[in-house]
This record gives C-alpha cells, structure tokens and sequence, in this order.
C-alpha cells in the first residue's frame, strides 16, 4: 500500500466504518486473518481490557471495541499514527480508549504502567522484533492476567520450545506468509 489508504472494520457496532492507514510501511491485518482472530475471541471480549502493541493503525484495537471490549489501550512510537488513532477514537466516540505515544519495548519495560490486560495483540513490525523474547517478557510480567490470551502475527512460526515451557496454543494459523494464533498463559502448579 503506498500513501495513505483506508481499511474496514469488519463487524460489530462499527461494522463497514473505514480507518485511515496513514503510513506506507504499516502492514495491516489483513480482513481475512482478523475474521478467524475475532471468531475465535468470539464473546471473549465483552466487558475486557485490550493492550494493542506496535498498534500501526489500531484496527486491531478498534475492532475488538466494535465488538464489546471495554477498553484498549494502543501503543506505538510515530506520532502521525498516534495522532491519526487519536482522530479515529474521537471519531467513532470511543471514550474508554487511550493511545500512548511510546516505543512498545519501552512501555512494557515501565512498571507503573503495568495492568494485567485480558487480551494483549502483538504484532510487531516483521523482522524488526523478536517475537519470542517480547512473548517471554510479557509472560514474566504482570502484563496479562492469568486467564487472559496473547494474539501474535509473525513472518515465521513460534519456537516449540517457547510454547511447550510458558505458553498454550489456544488457536493458529497461516494466511500466506503471515503465521498468526491465539496463546494462553500456561499456569505453575
């Protein structure tokens, strides 16, 4: 996508309503993949709070509000995609939202502003971060509550290693080169 484009919020409350992509280099779920990431949250979402790292254009956030999140926080590190979350919040009147302008390795590293978040979506730039190590953190944070689901979008599958020791494979997938799933926060005995 070169300039700025639009996407659709694909159902809920907000259904068909369009969101500006104000970045060139963003990659944005694509409608496909966020079908299946919402059917499977299905009633998931009512009444839960959301963390949208690497939050691009926020769709990810705005779509889980569409569908009955209570509230999400969206986070990244360019202020035009700050401000143009900001304008679409106010736009479609989402009171009980906040976007944060901040490095998203920064934010979690802070702890004051630690929060257990039910569903977190990570879906950081491709091969700029590394997936595993932001999912080990998160794990040994107090990041997402102990019943909560962790959404990742990655370039390449997860290590097994890493889901075999912390994390529970609720859900995955692969839309062609985008391998995307829905994890659970394993509990110590």
């Amino acid at each position: 996508m070169s300039g700025k484009g639009k996407i659709r919020i694909i159902g809920g409350r907000y259904r068909g309503r369009k969101i500006s992509v104000v970045h060139e280099k963003i990659r944005p779920t694509s409608d496909r993949v966020r079908e299946t990431l919402f059917n499977w949250l299905n009633s998931r979402l009512d009444n839960k709070c959301c963390l949208d790292l690497f939050a691009g254009t926020g769709i990810l956030g705005i779509e889980a509000l569409s569908r009955g999140a209570k509230k999400v926080v969206f986070v990244d590190h360019r202020q035009s995609i700050v401000s143009e979350i900001q304008n679409q919040i106010t736009r479609l009147e989402l009171h009980d939202s906040s976007v944060i302008l901040s490095d998203s390795l920064s934010y979690l590293d802070n702890p004051s502003h630690v929060q257990p978040f039910d569903i977190i979506f990570l879906d950081p730039p491709f091969g700029t971060y590394n997936l595993e190590k932001l999912l080990s953190h998160i794990f040994e944070t107090e990041w997402l509550d102990s019943h909560g689901m962790v959404y990742y979008e990655s370039n390449h599958s997860l290590e097994n290693n890493l889901i075999n020791s912390s994390w529970g494979k609720y859900r995955e997938s692969k839309a062609g080169n985008v391998y995307y799933g829905l994890l659970t926060k394993k509990i110590s005995n």
